[in-house]
């Protein structure tokens, strides 16, 4: 897998408790990590899509994946993706 330059990997060894999930990670990241906030918040409001920026998400995968966001963030059936007009729209 290729990561980005500006990825930074933490060596710190946690443990997670049965139960603690979730807020085992936000803390480790508001104790450890301050700047993890404007770091999540300049990448996702960038112009470069998310998944494809970390270099192991096919173009193939990511159209698929737009067509259902389309879909669904719209509320029209998914039968609406393979209409041929539809997908004229595309080219």
């Amino acid at each position: 897998m290729r990561r980005p330059s500006s990825m930074q990997m933490c060596c710190a060894d946690r443990k997670q408790l049965p139960g603690m999930g979730y807020s085992n990670l936000v803390s480790h990241l508001g104790s450890r990590h301050e700047d993890f906030r404007a770091q999540y918040d300049a990448h996702h409001h960038g112009p470069e899509r998310p998944f494809q920026g970390y270099g192991f998400v096919s173009e193939e995968t990511s159209h698929c994946y737009q067509w259902l966001r389309w879909a669904i963030e719209r509320s029209i059936p998914l039968s609406e993706v393979d209409d041929e007009r539809t997908r004229a729209m595309d080219k």
